[in-house]
């Protein structure tokens, strides 16, 4: 669908700004953690979150971190992204 608007209505700066299928990926991994980040912290948004619920989501964040922190710990996109955690 982008590729096809390019095609029809790209200009040359346009095709500058296009992203590689690196940079894709790069999208994707980024969208994936913060999708599982906020449905983690949605689910702790009410007035009746008591530790029962928050340290098992807490927990399920820092693990995700782990995870993917040891998953792309050869990646200088996500190294200190991950690390932060």
């Amino acid at each position: 669908m982008i590729d096809e608007f390019i095609v029809l209505y790209g200009t040359p700066d346009l095709q500058m700004d296009k992203l590689t299928d690196m940079e894709w990926a790069t999208v994707r991994v980024i969208k994936d953690f913060l999708e599982k980040l906020l449905m983690s912290t949605k689910a702790c948004e009410s007035k009746e979150s008591t530790l029962d619920l928050v340290l098992p989501s807490t927990d399920y964040i820092l693990s995700l971190f782990e995870r993917l922190k040891n998953e792309y710990k050869d990646d200088p996109t996500f190294t200190s992204m991950f690390n932060s955690g």
